[in-house]
C-alpha cells in the first residue's frame, strides 16, 4: 500500500502576542494520513484483469485541533554562561477525529471473473466532534556555541490528551 501524509499549523491571526517574560500563543493544527491499495494503483495502470483478487485494504485518519497556550520564560545565568528556560501550558481544543480501517478477515477486496464482479468488505469508521484536553511544552536555550550557533531542545505536547465527547467547549458552541 501507499501512504499518503499530510498536515498545517497556522498561527490564529490576532491572538498571538508577548509582553516581557510571558507570551500567548493560538494555533490550528491539522494532520491526515491515508493508504491507498496498490492493487487499485495497478487496476488504474493495467486494466481489470479477469480472474485476479484486487484487495482493497483502505485506511486512514484525520485530526484537527486549536491549541491555546500561556507561555512564562526566564533567562539565568550559571557561571558566566546564559541559560534559557520557558514552558507552555495549552488548552487543546479538539474539533474532530475521522478514521477508517479494513476489518474483513483476509481484506476486503473486488474481483471480476468472465461471468461476474464480486468482493466483500467490512470497514471500521470512528468519529468524534468536539473535545477538550491539555499539555505542556518545556524548552531550554543553551548559550552560543559557536561563533553565532545556539542549541535549544524542547520537549513538546508532554502529558497531552484530549477527550472527545459531550461535555467541552467545542460541542456547546456547536449547540448554541
Amino acid at each position: 500500500e501507499i501512504e499518503i501524509e499530510g498536515g498545517a499549523i497556522i498561527p490564529l491571526p490576532f491572538l498571538n502576542f508577548a509582553y516581557k517574560n510571558f507570551g500567548i500563543s493560538a494555533i490550528h493544527r491539522s494532520y491526515s494520513k491515508f493508504d491507498i491499495p496498490k492493487d487499485i494503483l495497478n487496476m488504474m495502470l493495467f486494466g481489470n484483469q479477469s480472474n485476479q483478487k484486487l484487495f482493497l485494504q483502505f485506511g486512514g485518519e484525520t485530526i484537527s485541533s486549536n491549541e491555546i497556550g500561556f507561555t512564562y520564560a526566564h533567562s539565568f545565568t550559571i557561571g558566566s554562561q546564559p541559560l534559557q528556560v520557558g514552558a507552555t501550558i495549552k488548552y487543546l481544543q479538539g474539533l474532530f477525529y475521522l478514521s477508517m480501517e479494513d476489518i474483513q478477515g483476509g481484506g476486503s477486496y473486488f474481483q471480476t471473473d468472465s461471468l461476474s464482479f464480486s468482493g466483500s468488505g467490512k470497514y471500521l469508521t470512528k468519529q468524534a466532534f468536539g473535545g477538550g484536553g491539555s499539555a505542556i511544552d518545556i524548552g531550554v536555550l543553551l548559550p552560543e556555541l559557536l561563533s553565532g550557533w545556539n542549541l535549544g531542545v524542547s520537549l513538546i505536547n508532554l502529558g497531552g490528551n484530549i477527550k472527545w465527547g459531550s461535555d467541552n467547549f467545542t460541542r456547546s458552541m456547536l449547540s448554541g
